[in-house]
């Protein structure tokens, strides 16, 4: 059984699954190169291809301190993105829909509700059945909690990425980070 390995996708074919449907770029190679290549792949060593195409064993690439802290920090700026999603939305334009109530609410509210209620407050009203007043306070309310809970993740990123970008190179920013994600994966609305 004759094995191939390809440049162009990285993988190992055989004659006998692959036939006529390996790529036009294979090299063949022997048996105990295969089973080297591989004992190789174990040991935490990369295949990849010679100049001429042919499989060899590297070591594995290691990531510079710098995309490690990048990445650490993407980490908690995507824990800190789920947290707010659980609060608000993660729609550019609910969230804009969310705090235009929101403004003209405080502001109907800060003018001792002079004059008509603006139109998200009359909305909100007649889809609640509340009065206009009530339906004003809600929404006010409801941002300011947001608001607070939007400022607590904020709080949370900051310090995480800090941490991060603070520790030695040698540190292992991902166990710094953790308490951080952790902190921000607790976080759930009040129901």
């Amino acid at each position: 059984m004759d094995t191939y390995y390809s440049k162009q996708t990285g993988g190992f074919y055989i004659t006998a699954l692959h036939g006529s449907t390996m790529p036009d770029d294979v090299v063949k190679i022997t048996h105990e190169e295969h089973q080297s290549l591989l004992e190789g792949q174990a040991t935490g060593k990369r295949i990849e291809a010679s100049e001429t195409g042919r499989p060899i064993l590297s070591q594995q690439k290691v990531a510079s301190v710098a995309d490690r802290r990048l990445s650490t920090c993407t980490a908690i700026d995507n824990a800190a993105g789920a947290a707010r999603t659980r609060f608000a939305t993660n729609s550019a334009f609910i969230e804009t829909e969310y705090q235009r109530a929101y403004d003209t609410a405080v502001q109907w509210i800060n003018s001792g509700y002079q004059g008509e209620a603006p139109k998200p407050v009359k909305s909100d009203a007649e889809a609640f059945g509340r009065t206009e007043q009530d339906a004003a306070q809600t929404i006010k309310a409801t941002g300011d909690y947001w608001f607070s809970q939007l400022d607590e993740i904020r709080n949370i990123r900051l310090k995480g990425k800090q941490a991060v970008e603070n520790a030695p190179d040698d540190a292992d920013f991902m166990a710094i980070a953790q308490p951080f994600v952790e902190q921000l994966e607790r976080l759930e609305p009040d129901e």
